[in-house]
């Protein structure tokens, strides 16, 4: 397991290859899903350029990409529109069931192996982080709520 803001500024490299090429400037995630889409790699302010996440593999050293045809050149407009659709997502309330604010989502957990998202790191604050710690929630309790995050609870469904 690896966490979305690990992923960012990670090393890029070729397969086979031990110097790195990039880094990771963003990860693209698609939400209805949950799942990585992919990832925007830091070149020029003119080039954008997408791996797919089946053209990837994560190591302990960085991102491993596993030939020169699984990288894809884009537009920015592309590249915006891929960050509006899935970028604002950190710092949005999380909310429980019951309508409570539980606290702002701060990072997301990978499964490195099937690219899913495993579970939302939520922040309840800076004290409540320091004393409770952060909550991890499984993404098999969470619900999206005219587009407010919702924590099930246990055996609830919907």
């Amino acid at each position: 397991m690896v966490t979305e803001w690990h992923l960012h500024h990670l090393p890029v490299r070729f397969e086979g290859h031990d110097r790195p090429w990039t880094v990771v400037r963003h990860v693209v995630v698609d939400w209805p899903q949950w799942k990585v889409e992919g990832f925007i790699l830091r070149t020029s302010p003119l080039r954008v350029l997408f791996v797919g996440r089946d053209g990837v593999r994560v190591t302990v050293t960085g991102l491993e990409v596993r030939g020169r045809d699984a990288v894809v050149r884009r537009t920015r407009r592309w590249r915006r529109e891929r960050m509006l659709a899935s970028g604002n997502w950190r710092g949005m309330p999380v909310f429980a069931a019951d309508g409570r604010l539980l606290g702002r989502l701060q990072d997301l957990v990978i499964d490195a192996e099937t690219m899913t998202i495993a579970r939302l790191v939520v922040s309840r604050g800076l004290l409540g982080d320091l004393m409770q710690g952060a909550l991890q929630v499984p993404v098999l309790r969470v619900s999206e709520d005219n587009g407010r995050i919702k924590i099930r609870r246990d055996g609830q469904t919907g």
